[in-house]
């Protein structure tokens, strides 16, 4: 797409902002390089298996600091979707707490 152009316009260029174009999964009691660096939106995240902790992400292309961009709460609900569609600066990284979450994830 060309700069000038309407996004809206674009359907592709449109739904890869909302539901991103790569994925990832995050086990349970893990730490992961989402998206191992540079600039990128986390776009959302799915509940794959029920926790009673939480899941952070960080923008941070390969440690837990940094800026917190989305914390997935405790005992979130299978199945549940958090559109995030949150930009980050120098990559993802989450973190699911002992007991915490499996997601399912999407990126750009």
């Amino acid at each position: 797409m060309g700069a000038g152009s309407n996004p809206v316009s674009d359907p592709i260029w449109y739904a890869e902002r909302i539901y991103g174009d790569s994925n990832a999964v995050v086990a349970s009691n893990t730490s992961v390089a989402i998206r191992p660096g540079g600039p990128g939106i986390l776009c959302q995240a799915i509940v794959t298996a029920t926790g009673t902790g939480t899941a952070t992400f960080y923008d941070n292309p390969s440690a837990a600091s940094g800026n917190i961009i989305f914390v997935i709460p405790a005992s979130a609900a299978l199945g549940t979707v958090y559109s995030i569609r949150m930009p980050v600066a120098t990559g993802i990284f989450c973190v699911s707490a002992t007991s915490g979450p499996a997601l399912a994830i999407s990126y750009l």
